[in-house]
C-alpha cells in the first residue's frame, strides 16, 4: 500500500491518526517523561516542520508558552531548528516573540545564541583544517597545498 503524502512531506495516515486522538480527548500540552526530554507533541511537530500536524494542535489548544526539557518553547524551537515558516504559522496563532522561556531568553535571544555557537564552532573547525594543511603542506610529495 503506497502512503500519501501532505505538502510538507509528511504521511497523512499521520494527520488522520493525530484528527482521531484528538477527536477522542486527547490532551495536546501533556509532556513526554524525562528521557524524552518532557518534550510534547507540539514540540516534535515545530522540530520537524509540520505544519499541518502543528494546525491541528494550535486549533485544539496546544499552549505555546510551555517549555520542554530544554528551556524551549514551540517559537524557540522553531528559531533553533531553522523552520521560518513554522515560525511565522506560531506568530499567526499569537506567540509572543517577546516572551522569555525558562531560561529568561526570547526567541530572538534564542536564534542569536544558536547563531554564534555556529559561527564558533565553525571557526574553530577553520582554524584545525587550517593547522591540518599547514602540517601536510610540509610534506613535498603532497601536491595539492
Amino acid at each position: 500500500m503506497q502512503k500519501r503524502r501532505g505538502v510538507d512531506g509528511v504521511c497523512l495516515p499521520q494527520i488522520e491518526a493525530a484528527n482521531v486522538l484528538l477527536r477522542y480527548g486527547a490532551d495536546v500540552n501533556v509532556q513526554c517523561p524525562p528521557r524524552f526530554d518532557r518534550r510534547r507533541a507540539i514540540d516534535f511537530a515545530v522540530m520537524v516542520g509540520c505544519s499541518e500536524v502543528l494546525e491541528l494542535l494550535l486549533d485544539a489548544g496546544a499552549s505555546l508558552s510551555l517549555s520542554d526539557g530544554y528551556s524551549l518553547t514551540p517559537l524557540d524551537s522553531a528559531v533553533v531548528h531553522d523552520r521560518p515558516d513554522v515560525c511565522r504559522l506560531l506568530l499567526s496563532h499569537r506567540a509572543d516573540p517577546n516572551e522569555l522561556n525558562a531560561d529568561g531568553c526570547t526567541a530572538l535571544q534564542v536564534r542569536l545564541i544558536v547563531t554564534m555557537q555556529s559561527v564558533t564552532t565553525q571557526t574553530a573547525l577553520n582554524g584545525a583544517l587550517q593547522d591540518l594543511c599547514s602540517y601536510v603542506c610540509i610534506i613535498p610529495d603532497w601536491s595539492f597545498c
